[in-house]
């Protein structure tokens, strides 16, 4: 019987391990799940600046530092 307690103990032990380091897994990934997401809005924000730089210089504006 007490082979059996003992049996039981490591199990739970794996088990809350395993667990752990699933939960661990998970936060990293939301986590680089959200870096993604950023790395893309300044993607996106940087694509625009571009265009309207681009536009700009095609339109001969000499003033570029504010390209409205």
């Amino acid at each position: 019987m007490p082979d059996d307690k003992l049996k039981r103990r490591e199990q739970a032990k794996i088990r809350n391990a395993m667990k752990q380091r699933e939960s661990k897994r998970l936060r990293m990934a939301q986590s680089i799940q959200r870096e993604l997401e950023e790395v893309a809005v300044k993607q996106a924000e940087l694509e625009q600046e571009g265009v309207v730089v681009e536009k700009a210089m095609r339109s001969g504006n000499g003033n570029l530092l504010c390209p409205l």
